[in-house]
């Protein structure tokens, strides 16, 4: 496989694979640790923090670089959380 085809079938595998968990979401508090890469891995919950901590010990493990680029809320009008992502460096 090459580089591009291994990130994407991870992420598509979390992706489908997971919940967005709503409810943490909503009202900071839940009954899954979706904030967490435990949530996405065993308990199929995530927020955009247990997606992204997951997909980075995965990138990490198959040994890209990689790192979490977080936005706070004031820097984005659309959520009141702010939100964080990967970026990969293949």
């Amino acid at each position: 496989m090459e580089d591009y085809e291994k990130i994407k079938t991870i992420h598509d595998y979390i992706i489908n694979n997971t919940k967005y968990d709503v409810q943490r979401n909503e009202s900071n508090n839940s009954n899954y640790k979706s904030y967490k890469a435990y949530g996405p891995l065993m308990e199929g919950f995530a927020t955009c923090n247990g997606y992204t901590d997951l997909m980075a010990i995965y990138l990490t493990k198959l040994g890209f670089d990689n790192y979490k680029i977080a936005t706070t809320p004031e820097e984005i009008s659309y959520s009141a959380t702010g939100h964080i992502w990967n970026a990969v460096y293949f």
